[in-house]
């Protein structure tokens, strides 16, 4: 996930993040899961991880 939104400047919306993701090209796999995000502002990298295993919390995320 790092890879991908590495571009993405912090603090960043639900949709930047989507969009961010888009733009890299993100594969279906993880953009399925960034789909899930709440909508909301997220501090950093970390927190778009964590609210990602929140809502998939058995899912391996790199």
């Amino acid at each position: 996930m790092g890879p991908v939104l590495a571009g993405l400047t912090f603090p960043a919306q639900r949709w930047q993040v989507l969009a961010e993701a888009d733009a890299w090209g993100a594969p279906g796999v993880l953009r399925r899961l960034l789909a899930e995000l709440p909508s909301g502002r997220y501090a950093d990298l970390d927190a778009v991880v964590r609210a990602v295993r929140t809502v998939r919390p058995r899912r391996r995320i790199r």
